[in-house]
C-alpha cells in the first residue's frame, strides 16, 4: 500500500468516526428518515473523493449508484412496462376466453392478447440463450428481431425529426410585422441564419483540398483556370468561414455540456451545504425542510 492510499484511509476513517459522532444521537432524536439525508450526503462526498484519487470510498460509492440504478430500472421495467402491456392483458384475455364472459368480439381480441402475450413471452426467453454455447444462436433470432425493429424505429425518428428541421431552415430574409412593416430585427436574424447555413454546407465542398492556405487556393486555382475562375478567392474564403460557423457551434455545444455539468455540481454543493451540514451545526433535523 503506498503512502498516499494510507493517507487516505486514515482521513476517510477521521471522517467516518467524526459523522458517526456527530449522526447517532441525532438519528436517536429524529429518527431512521434522517438516515437517507446523510447517505446522500456520504455518497456524494465520496464520489467527490475521486478529484483526489481513486479509493474504496469512491469504488463503494460508484457501485452502490449502480446497484440501485439498475434495481431501480428492473423494477420500473416489471411494474411499468411487463405488467401493463403484457401480464395484465394476457391475464385479461384468458379471463375472458375461459371464463365465458363477452361475445364474439371480445373472445376474439382476448384470443389474440393471448396470443401475442405467450409469443412474446417466448421470444423475450430465447434472450437467455446467451448463457449456454448450444443455445446461442437461440438468442441471436431475439437479437435480429429487435435490430431490425429497432432500425426501422431509428429511420422513422430520423425523419420525424430532420425533416422539420429542413423544412425550417427556408426563411425569408426579408420578414414583415403584423402589420405589414419591414421588421429589421427577424431580417437580420434571419439573414445571418442563412448565410451560416450556406457557409457551413459549402464547407463540405471536398473537390478541393482544405488543408491548404487561401493564398494558395486562390493562386492555384487562378493558375489552373486563369480567365473562368476569377471568383476562386472568394471561393475559398467561403469554404474558411464555414469551418468558423462551425467551430462556432461546436463551442456553443461544448459550452451548454460544461453548463449542464456545473449545474448539477452546483446542485450537490448546495445540498451538502443547505440540507446536510447546516441542520448538522445548527441543531435542526432536515427531515421535512
Amino acid at each position: 500500500m503506498t503512502p498516499r492510499r494510507r493517507l487516505t484511509l486514515v482521513i476517510w476513517g477521521v471522517v467516518i468516526i467524526v459523522l458517526l459522532a456527530l449522526g447517532i444521537p441525532r438519528w436517536i432524536k429524529y429518527g431512521y428518515a434522517e438516515i437517507g439525508v446523510w447517505v446522500a450526503a456520504l455518497s456524494t462526498l465520496a464520489i467527490f473523493s475521486f478529484l483526489y484519487e481513486e479509493n474504496a470510498a469512491y469504488r463503494l460509492a460508484e457501485h452502490l449508484m449502480l446497484g440501485t440504478s439498475i434495481g431501480f430500472a428492473i423494477g420500473a421495467t416489471i411494474m411499468d412496462i411487463l405488467r401493463p402491456n403484457w401480464w395484465v392483458p394476457m391475464l385479461q384475455g384468458f379471463e375472458t376466453l375461459f371464463g365465458g364472459t363477452g361475445g364474439s368480439a371480445e373472445v376474439w381480441g382476448a384470443a389474440g392478447a393471448i396470443f401475442f402475450g405467450v409469443s412474446a413471452g417466448v421470444i423475450g426467453l430465447l434472450w437467455y440463450g446467451l448463457f449456454h454455447p448450444k443455445t446461442l444462436w437461440l438468442s441471436r433470432l431475439v437479437m435480429g428481431i429487435v435490430m431490425g425493429g429497432g432500425a426501422g424505429l431509428a429511420i422513422k425518428q430520423q425523419f420525424v425529426l430532420n425533416v422539420p428541421q429542413v423544412t425550417a431552415s427556408f426563411k425569408s430574409p426579408i420578414v414583415l410585422n403584423d402589420v405589414g412593416g419591414f421588421d429589421a430585427a427577424a431580417s437580420i436574424n434571419n439573414t445571418i441564419f442563412l448565410v451560416a447555413l450556406l457557409l457551413t454546407i459549402n464547407f463540405f465542398f471536398f473537390s478541393f483540398d482544405h488543408s491548404r492556405k487561401i493564398g494558395e487556393w486562390a493562386q492555384g486555382l487562378l493558375d489552373r483556370f486563369p480567365v473562368g475562375l476569377r471568383w476562386a478567392p472568394g471561393l475559398v474564403f467561403m469554404l474558411f468561414s464555414g469551418r468558423f460557423w462551425l467551430m462556432l457551434a461546436f463551442g456553443v455545444f461544448f459550452g451548454n455540456t460544461v453548463m449542464t455539468r456545473l449545474s448539477v455540481f452546483i446542485e450537490r454543493v448546495w445540498y451538502l451545504v443547505d440540507t446536510w451540514a447546516r441542520p448538522l451545526f445548527s441543531g435542526v433535523s432536515p427531515v421535512g425542510q
